[in-house]
């Protein structure tokens, strides 16, 4: 699953990263040893792409468990350097990763801790001076076709079955799904990337860019959008899947 959702963020971004970082991230590519950081690398796919774009790159890849693809193979296959380091992201970063890295990248992590302005923190502690922070996140809110926010709709137990069907004439299900989910995996703490990376105080130039993905459609004028639009649908029934598995196992 997190190589189609590594896919869905590719086709959204336009790249591995946004297209005007181009002549940012190049330059930084070409000093003597560039180094980049995945924090939080899931199954490794970012971390590898790079390494086979930028072949000159120190990459490493950081995650509480081993990614799905063995991340030092594919990356010494790449070229010499590459490599993956088990670290549990709550207890901080190491502190020799401090001003080390030209570019940081941590995709869909942040919200999911428990304090997430202390990830972001730690996040921009790693950065050399001048290089490019990366902070994708996704967010819980369904919109119309005209891009507007779907109101929700959450069961009431205080209405009768027919009221609660009536009311999915008026209001979205799969918004209400999104957000009681977005309630169960995010941390209460959590806001958007751009304002924890402003409460640092450390970070210049910081920009927070929409990226749309369809469900169900192809979209309108969303490049890619019909090859999208089949990764979110297979995303949100397995995600659904996973999510009630681990519901029911947590409940019984």
């Amino acid at each position: 699953r997190l190589d189609v959702q590594h896919r869905m963020w590719i086709l959204m971004v336009g790249g591995l990263y946004p297209l005007e970082l181009e002549p940012v991230v190049e330059r930084l590519m070409s000093t003597t040893q560039p180094r980049i950081i995945d924090i939080g690398c899931g199954s490794g796919m970012w971390a590898i792409e790079m390494a086979e774009k930028f072949p000159r790159a120190q990459v490493l890849g950081v995650d509480i468990t081993p990614p799905k693809h063995d991340l030092q193979m594919s990356l010494s296959l790449t070229r010499a350097f590459g490599s993956f380091k088990q670290h549990n992201l709550t207890e901080g970063l190491p502190d020799e990763y401090t001003s080390q890295f030209d570019v940081v990248h941590c995709r869909c992590v942040c919200q999911h801790v428990k304090e997430p302005q202390d990830l972001v923190n730690d996040i921009v502690r790693c950065v050399k001076p001048g290089g490019v922070v990366l902070i994708p996140e996704g967010s819980w809110v369904g919109f119309d076709e005209d891009r507007e926010p779907l109101e929700p709709f959450i069961y009431n137990p205080s209405l009768s079955i027919e009221e609660n069907i009536a009311n999915t004439r008026k209001f979205s299900c799969y918004s209400g799904w999104l957000m009681r989910f977005g309630e169960a995996s995010r941390s209460p703490k959590y806001q958007l990337p751009n304002v924890m990376l402003k409460n640092t105080g450390k970070v210049k130039g910081i920009v927070l860019r929409h990226c749309w993905a369809p469900t169900g459609w192809s979209g309108r004028g969303i490049p890619h959008g019909e090859e999208m639009s089949g990764i979110t649908r297979l995303n949100m029934t397995v995600g659904c899947i996973e999510f009630h598995r681990r519901w029911l196992s947590l409940a019984y």
